[in-house]
């Protein structure tokens, strides 16, 4: 009954304990040394006194009971716990003179036999044996040391731990003591450990024949020294100042890591300047196979991309890489010694390392865009020599340190071919997305570029990266060239240079397609693209581009007669071509409107900004008759651009263009038959004779040359009339008669403002020649009687309007023919025969420069008078219809455009040559003049 009831209440006591444990940080004191204890006792000994020739608990008399029992197993908790007890009191850990014997012998003092004794009976025995309860059931000799641990580390190292402020300025310092001192203290916490606990557990008498149980006793010391160690590192791992720990390490990392890797100062220099490595170098361990590329230029960079491979062999092994790569294995041997590799020492390092490979990628390949570009292979052979060696020291590093299994094996499997490759493709992956960050200047300063082009086609190789590719690019886009303060001319030649730097970075075109849609979008709106382009596919291809004029774009014409262009351009290519044995479907990522390109065809592309190319026809007619009516020229570069030209819109597109060259090319023979016919080629005096006709005997006669125009081909011209000299009136009738005669049933009309004068004027201290208008010639003829003039006398004597005399008058004076002078009514011009003697000097280039904006703006009007401007044309169009119009919206009410063109449609014959955007911009004019209303959703009314 007595031994059940006793069974019975300690398993309940072992029941409650699991629920209400028992706080292990509060331990039994000991029992004291008066507690009698028979079997320590010998004859001849007090009681209570010291043990006499006892020199182990195993050597006394076996107890007689379970009392005497717990009296023994207390008497050898208390020795051992006294024994193991540490200092109250701290100990500097953080100075360099303390070595491990000191701290054993001022922590522990020396363990003497019979505390040895004492930790071995307490660890080898229960106490109580099968029927009895004593405290020896509840107590744990390791847990309770655990804790003696924790509290003293936590009184006493912790603050130690401590970082001052000034700990980062020398954080390689810094970061050794404070590695330092948890070693120190680690190695003596674990002393009583490694030399009374652990030896206790394992020592078993006579292990040969208990072979099951020595092995037993192991596995239990093991276990339980590798679970000492792991709660002496999180403690340790919780004690520490997190961030600032953090941060000394990261510091230290980085600082040695770019001088194992290459990216110090001295080595960033070697690797920006390629002449200073040398060119005669063994690169036998090099795979120059995969390198293998044509051409001399190609052979210059990969003699380039061999030196910078040489750099990096020869590199690694210097001394102050040694240094540094010596230091980093040292710290994470220390981190793992103390428990903080794993979590906090890899984690660090794969922060470092992961800016390191950026950092590398930054500094070595941002400004090389030479072709061809060996970068790819080039960063691949960093991330194999140099980076995967550093990352397999340092995990190796960090496995040797671990005593669990796995052995060498375990050690050589740290870091496999799949890691390397995977490194390798994140390095590319940054060279890409740095390569995406400069795209929009790679565009800008093609074709220099070509070799950043021929790097991002390796990192385009999947969707999500094209589409990184096409977001990003796009936004810049928006941001640095889609604006009022970029010009037509820049937006046009950054979109050439993106047609071919994207064909060769996506043949297909499916990015190009992408990132042109708000480009396009954008040069659609922009009212002078057609005019840029059709005077850029009218410029002078013999001009080098640095000498081209800012205002042309050279490269059209370039590019229009480049002969890789005229093959297959037809309207369309089809959908399928079935001789095209490279067919291949379109890429799976294109949109469902792409259309496949043969080749980077940039004319073709401008051309197709515009809904219908009538557009770009009417604009090249328009310009084409301003180039033809400016001067005479040689019309070869217009018939080569007009062949051209037909290749892709046809032949009756440009027929109106083609009857324009006919015109002009015609008129010279034309010009010089009328001439004989009437003897115009002689020379004559601008006096007349008795019958009104020219005196043939005077040497200055004028000549008149005309242009013989087909009216109905030519876009509408001006038609501006004013009275020219008599002497050039009376030679346009004897032109016209000759005229009539070579031509019958047909009759000039005279465009006299489209014409050209050469005029050479005799001062009184100069002669000034000059190529100008008909009508500033018209007016400078107008002072040949020596009397001033004002404005409106000479618009009501050459019936002129008062804006083009004006205009006149201007370029006169800025010439310093004319000068005004100040009236009381109105101001008068006259005649500068002399010029006074400052104006000889630094006075006439002051005139000059003060009247020079003012003449070219007169210069520009009159170029500009050639032919009608679009807007102005279609106004005077919708004159005609103007009083229909008026009337439609005074019976009807109040209607949009839309519904004014479909009446205006079915009331005029042939439907009516307009366009609604014609109509509203006529409606527009007619608001500002205050002759229409504009009401809620865009309906016009007549203004009563």
């Amino acid at each position: 009954m007595t031994s059940s009831a006793t069974s019975t209440k300690r398993r309940r006591r072992q029941v409650f304990s699991s629920v209400f444990p028992v706080s292990t940080s509060i331990t039994t004191p000991p029992t004291p040394l008066a507690t009698p204890d028979p079997s320590f006792v010998l004859p001849g000994q007090s009681f209570g006194g010291p043990t006499v020739g006892a020199t182990s608990f195993a050597d006394a008399r076996p107890p007689s009971s379970a009392a005497e029992e717990r009296i023994r197993w207390d008497r050898a908790w208390h020795t051992a716990t006294s024994s193991l007890s540490l200092p109250k009191e701290s100990v500097s850990l953080r100075q360099p003179d303390v070595q491990d014997a000191d701290l054993y012998s001022r922590w522990f003092g020396g363990c003497p036999p019979g505390a040895v004794n004492a930790i071995a009976c307490v660890l080898s025995s229960t106490a109580g044996g099968d029927g009895a309860s004593g405290p020896g059931d509840d107590r744990d000799l390791i847990e309770w040391y655990t804790n003696e641990v924790r509290g003293h580390f936590l009184m006493y190292v912790r603050p130690q731990l401590q970082m001052e402020d000034d700990a980062e300025e020398d954080a390689k310092y810094a970061l050794s003591s404070l590695l330092r001192t948890l070693q120190l203290a680690q190695r003596g916490y674990m002393h009583p450990l490694d030399s009374y606990m652990i030896p206790a557990l394992t020592n078993i008498h006579d292990p040969i024949e208990n072979v099951e149980k020595w092995e037993s006793s192991r596995e239990e010391a093991v276990r339980t020294k590798a679970h000492f160690r792991r709660n002496l590192h999180a403690l340790m791992a919780y004690s520490l100042p997190q961030e600032c720990f953090s941060r000394l390490l990261q510091k230290v990392l980085t600082t040695e890591s770019r001088v194992v890797l290459g990216l110090d100062s001295e080595d960033e220099d070697s690797l920006r300047d390629p002449g200073a490595a040398q060119e005669d170098l063994d690169m036998s361990g090099v795979d120059n196979g995969k390198q293998s590329l044509n051409g001399s230029q190609g052979r210059g960079d990969m003699s380039e991309s061999r030196r910078r491979r040489a750099r990096q062999t020869d590199g690694a092994d210097s001394e102050a890489v040694r240094t540094s790569r010596q230091t980093i294995l040292a710290v994470f041997r220390s981190l793992e010694d103390v428990g903080l590799g794993r979590e906090k020492g890899q984690r660090v390092f794969a922060e470092v390392m992961h800016r390191m490979m950026s950092d590398y990628v930054q500094t070595a390949f941002a400004d090389l865009w030479s072709s061809p570009s060996t970068v790819p292979q080039d960063l691949q052979y960093w991330v194999e020599n140099r980076y995967a060696r550093l990352v397999v020291e340092v995990l190796h590093c960090l496995q040797s340190a671990d005593e669990s299994g796995g052995g060498s094996r375990q050690k050589q499997d740290v870091v496999g071919l799949a890691d390397v490759q995977k490194w390798g493709e994140m390095a590319v992956g940054r060279l890409g997305r740095m390569r995406v960050d400069q795209l929009f200047d790679i565009v800008v300063d093609w074709d220099a570029s070509r070799g950043a082009v021929e790097d991002l086609k390796s990192y385009i190789t999947t969707p999500m990266t094209r589409t990184h590719l096409t977001t990003s690019f796009g936004a810049v886009i928006a941001q640095r060239l889609l604006h009022p303060g970029a010009s037509t001319i820049e937006i046009l030649q950054i979109y050439i240079s993106l047609i071919k730097s994207f064909g060769l970075l996506d043949p297909k075109g499916v990015l190009l397609d992408r990132v042109a849609r708000p480009i396009r979008r954008y040069l659609k709106e922009r009212e002078d693209t057609v005019k840029v382009i059709v005077t850029g596919l009218l410029a002078d291809v013999d001009e080098d581009l640095g000498s081209a004029p800012p205002d042309v774009l050279v490269e059209l014409a370039i590019e229009l007669n480049q002969a890789s262009e005229l093959a297959g351009q037809g309207e369309d290519d089809g959908d399928l071509d079935w001789n095209d044995l490279s067919w291949m479907p379109d890429p799976i990522d294109a949109g469902p409107d792409y259309k496949k390109s043969k080749g980077s065809d940039v004319v073709g592309s401008l051309i197709s900004l515009f809904d219908s190319k009538d557009v770009f026809v009417k604009e090249f007619q328009n310009i084409m008759g301003e180039r033809l009516l400016k001067r005479d020229l040689e019309l070869e570069k217009e018939e080569r651009v007009l062949e051209l030209l037909k290749l892709r819109f046809g032949d009756g597109a440009l027929q109106s263009c083609e009857v324009m060259l006919r015109d002009v090319s015609q008129s010279r023979g034309i010009d010089r038959n009328v001439r004989v016919d009437q003897a115009l080629h002689l020379t004559h005096s601008s006096s007349l004779d008795s019958k009104g006709r020219p005196n043939w005997t005077a040497p200055d006669a004028p000549e008149v040359h005309a242009k013989i125009l087909s009216r109905l081909f030519w876009p509408e011209l001006r038609d501006d009339s004013f009275a020219v000299p008599p002497e050039i009136a009376a030679l346009q009738s004897r032109y016209e008669v000759g005229y009539e005669k070579l031509k019958q049933s047909r009759k000039l009309t005279w465009l006299n403002a489209l014409g050209q004068a050469r005029v050479e004027l005799d001062l009184a201290d100069r002669v000034v020649t000059e190529e100008v208008q008909t009508w500033q010639a018209s007016v400078i003829h107008a002072f040949q009687d020596g009397a001033p003039h004002s404005v409106p006398q000479l618009a009501a004597q050459l019936r002129m309007p008062e804006p083009m005399v004006r205009n006149a008058l201007t370029f006169w004076v800025g010439k310093l023919v004319l000068r005004e002078a100040s009236s009381s009514s109105d101001a008068v011009y006259t005649v500068l025969e002399t010029l006074p003697r400052a104006d000889h000097g630094a006075a006439a280039a002051a005139a000059r420069a003060a009247t020079a904006a003012t003449a070219s703006a007169g210069d520009a009007s009159a170029s500009s008078a050639a032919v009608r401007a679009p807007v102005e044309a279609s106004l005077a169009k919708f004159e005609v219809y103007w009083q229909f119009i008026v009337g439609m919206l005074t019976n009807g009410g109040p209607m949009a455009a839309p519904q004014i063109a479909g009446m205006l449609r079915l009331a005029v014959a042939g439907g009516g040559a307009f366009s609604e955007d014609e109509l509203r911009d006529f409606l527009a004019v007619m608001v500002h003049e205050e002759k229409l209303d504009v009401l809620q959703g865009g309906r016009y009314r007549v203004r009563t």
